[in-house]
Formats: structure tokens, C-alpha cells, sequence
């Protein structure tokens, strides 16, 4: 994130802001996360599975460790996020995180999720 600031001789700068950490599986930009990532998947979902609740049966949530927080759909892992920077990752196994499959950071995977939505696609993890 950048912000513009004028120095002493009138001249405009832009300047860093240092990042927020997350602060574990409750921080608003998790959740915002997982309901976006949530409702992406809820229209395929519902048209193939009629019988099943996709609520229930496919309900996203988070669960912190000391460096990451999980990112699971159902019992199954996805994704992890790192605390100290919001970097989204895929992983290799459930706790291990794989630097090969980088998501981008939390807002730019949610800001993904919720324009896919609304555009009618449909976006597959990348863990």
C-alpha cells in the first residue's frame, strides 16, 4: 500500500506504509476472505449437488498455528496464510505450505474471489 506525501520543497513522494499482521483466524480480512471464497463456489456447487448442503458439507474456515493460518473447505486443507506478511500460499500437505503455489496476498485473493463471483466464473485454489 502506498501513500503520496509532500516534502519540504513542495515536492510530491509517494511513500510505503507498513503491512498489518494478521492477527489469527478471526481478523476481518479472513473472514472476508472465506465468505468470498465461500460464495464462489456456492452456484456450480448447488446446480451439480442438488441433494447436498453445500453449507454444511462445504463450509470454509480458518484455524491458526504460529506463523499461518489454515484455510480449509470442509475437513479438507487448501490453503495457508502467512501472519507476518497476508501472503496466501498453496500447500504440499495439510501444515506445510508450498512457496511454488503463491496465491497472492489476503485482499488481492479476496478482491479475485469476489470479482469471479460476480462475473459468474468460477476460481479454482491454486494449492
Amino acid at each position: 500500500m502506498k501513500h503520496e506525501t509532500t516534502n519540504a520543497k513542495g515536492k510530491t513522494m509517494a511513500t510505503a506504509t507498513t503491512y498489518q499482521p494478521l492477527t489469527g483466524p478471526t481478523d476481518t480480512r479472513i473472514i472476508a476472505f472465506l465468505t468470498a471464497w465461500h460464495e464462489n463456489g456456492r452456484d456450480h456447487f448447488e446446480q451439480h449437488y442438488p441433494n447436498l448442503d453445500y453449507d454444511r458439507d462445504y463450509a470454509k474456515h480458518a484455524s491458526g498455528r504460529r506463523k499461518y493460518i489454515c484455510l480449509d473447505c470442509g475437513s479438507s486443507g487448501h490453503m495457508m496464510a502467512e501472519k507476518a506478511t497476508g501472503k496466501v500460499y498453496g500447500i504440499k500437505a495439510y501444515g506445510s505450505i508450498h512457496r511454488g503455489h503463491p496465491c497472492g496476498d489476503i485482499e488481492d485473493a479476496t478482491r479475485e474471489y469476489r470479482e469471479a463471483t460476480a462475473n459468474n466464473r468460477i476460481v479454482r485454489p491454486r494449492g
